[in-house]
């Protein structure tokens, strides 16, 4: 029986998951805007291991990073719990150092405002009132997919390293009462075959500060088409019939 030796293929370094909120630094979510809006750019970082007096017990150092997946949260009118956006980074290359005992400083988080799941308006043209009574929107993970993976750093393709991005679907549930507008949208979308450009629609969702009113984090919708709707049945935690819309 003839066997065969192991042996090295190519290096493929994982993902480095992070969930966060709005106490991050800007230029981290002008990082995440560049990449949703089709300029992605590689980034250097460190990921710092500390004790309980702050000093530097290890690092993990990552070069040419791209993001490849963003999470933004699921939200809920009838929530109050404290959400989170959640990144995927993809590095050409890791490295890890052992500290050196050199102690930094972090922010007062009290200074900060949690993003609660309740705190949103959603908008979508011709359909701002009915937008109003959406109760649940589910999670948006948008993805960007790499060319080259597994190349380390330099050796990715300069001229093309991202490849295509896949915009998530947007869903949403409101009472079945208040969706009359999106049901006459399915009709002619879906039904009668009015699935156009024209036909599609903007929007947009808007995180909102504490106020309720003042936008924190804003994502902007173009294109939408609807594809499904779907009845939800009453049950305890469902008082009144719902339905969900899925675009």
């Amino acid at each position: 029986e003839q066997q065969f030796k192991k042996h090295l293929a190519g290096i493929l370094y994982e993902d480095i998951t992070i969930q966060f909120g709005s106490d991050m630094a800007p230029s981290l979510y002008q990082w995440i805007q560049q990449t949703i809006n089709g300029q992605p750019a590689q980034m250097n970082g460190a990921i710092l291991t500390t004790n309980a007096m702050n000093q530097i017990i290890d690092l993990k150092e990552f070069q040419n990073a791209f993001i490849t997946e963003i999470a933004f949260p699921a939200l809920d009118a009838s929530s109050n719990a404290p959400v989170l956006m959640g990144l995927k980074i993809q590095p050409g290359q890791t490295v890890f150092q052992p500290g050196n005992g050199a102690q930094i400083s972090f922010p007062p988080t009290q200074q900060f405002k949690h993003w609660l799941a309740s705190n949103f308006r959603l908008e979508i043209d011709g359909l701002e009132q009915a937008c109003g009574h959406v109760i649940r929107i589910d999670s948006l993970i948008w993805k960007q997919s790499i060319n080259n993976q597994g190349a380390i750093g330099a050796f990715r393709s300069p001229q093309n390293p991202v490849g295509p991005s896949d915009a998530p679907n947007l869903v949403i549930t409101l009472p079945q009462s208040q969706a009359e507008p999106f049901a006459q949208w399915f009709r002619d979308f879906v039904i009668q075959g009015q699935a156009s450009d024209n036909e599609e629609r903007n929007g947009r969702l808007e995180y909102l500060g504490p106020d309720r009113q003042t936008p924190v984090l804003t994502v902007d919708f173009e294109n939408v088409g609807i594809f499904r709707m779907s009845p939800i049945a009453q049950s305890n935690m469902n008082a009144i019939p719902l339905v969900k819309v899925e675009m």
